[in-house]
This record gives C-alpha cells, structure tokens and sequence, in this order.
C-alpha cells in the first residue's frame, strides 16, 4: 500500500508499491514500484525500468553493468532499462523524474499488442523512447497522484502505471533507439536461413528463441541485426509472411476459416480475423468474398 505521506515535491520520494489486495480484488499481479524524483536510482537484477523526464534536456547514465551507457534525455522522452542490467542509473531531476520499477514476471499478464510481446526480449540495456502525447499524459497524471498528499487511490495508481508500461514498452519495441552502437547487419546466407525456416514452419509457433537459434546468435543481437536488415522486428515481418500466407489460401482454395486460421499458425480464427483486421481494415471473410478465386 502507498504511505500516508510522501516526501515534499523537491525531494526524492521512496519506492513503493503499487500493487494491492483491498475491497476483495485480486491483485493485478506483480508489484510496479514508483519513484517521483529519485537520483540516483538503483535497480534490482531482475528489474525493469520505465523512466520518464518531465522537465528540462538532461543526460542519463547507467552504471555497474557492462559498459557505461549515456544518453540524453529530452523533455517527455522515456528511457527503458531491460532486466538483468542491474547497476544504477543517474542524472535524472530530482522534480522532474518518474521511474517504475517492474519484474520481468510482470510482462505476461499486461495487455501487450501481439507484435510488442514476441519483441520485448529483443530489446537492449537500455533504449530511448520518444513519448506520445498518451505518455505525456499518463506520465503527468501518475506524478500528480504520487506527489498528492492526501486521496491517493491506489486502485487508480495501478491503473495509471500499467497503463504507461504498456504503452513504454510497445513504443520501445515499435519506435525505440538502442543505446549500444548502430547493429551488425546479419548475412546474406544467415538471413535465408532465417527467412526459409520461417515460411516451412508458418504453421507452428516460432519464438524469438527460435528465429535466433537457427541464425547462430544471441536472441537480443540477432533481433537487432534483422531489423537492421529487413526493416522490421523478427515477429512483425513473420505475422506479415502468416497474414501473406493466409491471403493466398483465401485467394487459392476453398477451405474454411478456422482450418485456414490453423495453416498460418493462428490459435484460433478469432485471432486470424482480429490480425486480418488490424493489418488490412477487412476481415479474412470480406477478402475472401471480393478476392477471384482460381
């Protein structure tokens, strides 16, 4: 449960929890902690962390764990720290800061954008994020209530922190900028291999894992080295090549929706139809009905 009394705004506040049990409410799962102004910071191994700088430019730094890395922070931008860096970071303002801390168990139960969850693992030590106008607001709205001395909802501020993971994440993955040097693009052989076994086994469930195993490489250089090289992270280029595959059945054959939803390696047909949708503003059914059948 949140204290009865924060800090004054000009002073680092303490980590604290956000999760609860109250009113008979099962908890929404793993802790997120919060910080309003906190330098330095120090995070736990198994740790993630979302920072946010509310105010004037500054310039972050991690420490402890592997290389220094340092990067500047704008007004509104987001900074993500992957589990298991560990160390700590500095520089962020002591009245202009927000960080969340969140284990790693945390990912799976979040609301996560099928394309965002196959690519969180991929992600660097850390990545710069430029916030979007529904981070700004969250970010502003989260410090407000931290920093409110009295009539905090706890409920409220669990619902405001996972909603800005979230989106932090999904913007890391979607639009991030890794701190690590510009990424090795992969070889040519390297990259057919990865490129066949995707279409023999569009079928099936392929992880990041996978796709890194059979390139020969560590999942978080290999995720960097295709998107440099293909243009895209490895799950959105393989639910294009699914989405592709699952034109040309509707196109080329007569089978039906849930059998074709299971040859492109959909759960179910209401996951093809909802992806379908997504990508192409139509459903699997109303391509099929506008689509000349050979």
């Amino acid at each position: 449960m949140l204290p009865d009394v924060l800090p004054a705004p000009c002073q680092p506040g303490p980590v604290f929890p956000l999760s609860h049990a109250a009113g008979g409410l099962v908890p929404a799962g793993p802790a997120i902690r919060a910080r309003a102004g906190a330098d330095p910071l120090p995070l736990g191994d198994g740790d993630w962390a979302l920072l946010a700088n509310l105010g004037q430019p500054v310039r972050l730094r991690l420490r402890g764990c592997g290389p220094e890395l340092e990067l500047g922070l704008g007004r509104g931008s987001l900074a993500l720290v992957a589990a298991g860096v560990g160390g700590t970071v500095t520089g962020l303002a002591a009245d202009d800061s927000l960080a969340l801390l969140f284990p790693a168990s945390l990912l799976p139960r979040l609301d996560l954008p099928e394309e965002v969850a196959g690519e969180v693992e991929g992600l660097g030590r850390l990545t710069l994020v430029e916030a979007d106008e529904l981070c700004r607001h969250l970010c502003l709205g989260l410090k407000s209530e931290l920093r409110a001395a009295e009539g905090r909802d706890p409920y409220f501020l669990e619902t405001l922190a996972r909603l800005l993971v979230t989106r932090g994440l999904h913007r890391a993955v979607l639009d991030g900028d890794g701190v690590e040097g510009v990424p090795v693009r992969l070889p040519s052989h390297k990259l057919r291999k990865v490129q066949a076994f995707i279409e023999a086994n569009l079928a099936e469930a392929v992880s990041l894992g996978d796709l890194a195993q059979v390139a020969g490489l560590s999942r978080h250089y290999f995720a960097r080295s295709f998107k440099a090289t293909v243009g895209c992270p490895p799950h959105r280029y393989l639910m294009e090549r699914r989405l592709e595959r699952c034109k040309q059945l509707l196109r080329e054959t007569s089978l039906p929706l849930a059998q074709v939803a299971l040859e492109v390696g959909f759960a179910s047909q209401a996951h093809m139809t909802a992806t379908f949708r997504r990508f192409f503003d139509s459903t699997p059914g109303q391509y099929r009905d506008g689509t000349p059948r050979r």
